[in-house]
């Protein structure tokens, strides 16, 4: 069956989730321009492939990276941050003020106590 100009094609029987994996990575150079359609079927594939060789067969799971996402979208609150601007900032992140000053406050013992130095058997 030939390859319609958007979309990849998988051997028989190729797993479902190195399908995902490959639809991804493909879409992903394709949207950003770093590819052009086959080529960046062609790297999809083979970055599919590399997962299967590489952590096929291993108790992997691939969660949706809520976390990840929330630290990341905290850390740009944190930067963002002047003191003056928590209500642009609610606004922006559809947060509550207390939150916001939770994000801010936590960010700011981390950042502190990362320049800290640590006293000998404080652990």
């Amino acid at each position: 069956m030939p390859a319609m100009p958007d979309q990849l094609t998988f051997p028989e029987r190729y797993p479902p989730s190195l399908q995902l994996v490959a639809i991804a990575v493909h879409r992903y150079l394709v949207e950003h321009k770093i590819l052009p359609h086959q080529e960046a079927a062609v790297a999809a594939l083979g970055a599919a492939e590399s997962v299967r060789t590489e952590i096929g067969g291993g108790p992997v799971y691939i969660g949706k990276g809520a976390y990840y996402e929330a630290d990341v979208r905290a850390q740009e609150i944190y930067e963002k941050f002047n003191g003056r601007n928590g209500e642009q900032l609610e606004r922006e992140y559809k947060l509550t003020p207390e939150r916001i000053r939770q994000i801010v406050t936590e960010r700011m013992r981390a950042e502190r106590a990362s320049r800290q130095a640590k006293l000998p058997g404080l652990d």
